[in-house]
């Protein structure tokens, strides 16, 4: 956040913007974004529209919630699937991004991330299926 107001800022009083701001904070907010995901998976805090939901049988519940770990697990996999090779080959390469005149970023710490973040996402949730459906076969 200060990083944008130093570059709001020095863009609009002093016309100069900071180098190089809109590619770090390009890579941050995805990098932050990631992080997160899996921090709110773990405490059970996603939003959620809970008007129906709350009206529905405990054994709905489960089911509904059964079935969003299983699509939530399908779709991390997937942005395993296709950016495990991607965090390769810009390893491999040396990728970078940004503009020569300005910055370069390597992509790898952020693909690294979005990586990580989603094979965590995978496990925690694969975790919590598991536990409801133990809590589901006691009662």
């Amino acid at each position: 956040m200060l990083l944008t107001v130093i570059d709001v800022s020095g863009r609009y009083f002093f016309n100069s913007p900071l180098t190089g701001a809109p590619e770090i904070i390009q890579a941050s907010i995805v990098g932050i974004t990631f992080l997160q995901i899996p921090y709110v998976q773990l405490i059970d805090q996603h939003l959620a529209v809970t008007v129906i939901y709350d009206k529905l049988p405990a054994a709905i519940k489960k089911g509904i919630d059964l079935v969003g770990y299983f699509l939530g697990s399908l779709v991390f996999g997937l942005i395993v699937f296709s950016g495990w090779n991607a965090l390769l080959q810009g390893i491999r390469v040396g990728e970078y991004d940004g503009t020569p005149a300005s910055i370069m970023l390597p992509t790898w710490p952020v693909r690294s991330l979005i990586v990580f973040c989603s094979v965590m996402m995978i496990v925690l949730q694969i975790r919590q299926a598991v536990e409801l459906f133990r809590k589901s076969r006691e009662v």
